[in-house]
């Protein structure tokens, strides 16, 4: 597993939001015990194809899409 860290200035449509950026493989969710609470997370397959994938927390979605689903 790796994982890297950082900030970034995400954007949706008219808002914003400065939001805590991880750069991780796929077994995160397992090594984590990371609760998907919608959606998903990405798939190994995804992980070896180098698929651009984005997997957001509840706090940025809302911020983000605000009543939208984002």
């Amino acid at each position: 597993m790796l994982t890297l860290t950082g900030t970034v200035n995400a954007e949706h449509r008219d808002r914003r939001a400065t939001a805590l950026l991880t750069l991780s493989t796929s077994s995160l969710v397992d090594f984590a015990g990371v609760d998907v609470a919608a959606g998903r997370f990405f798939t190994p397959a995804e992980d070896a194809h180098g698929a651009p994938v984005v997997v957001l927390n509840h706090r940025l979605a809302e911020e983000l899409s605000g009543a939208h689903d984002p």
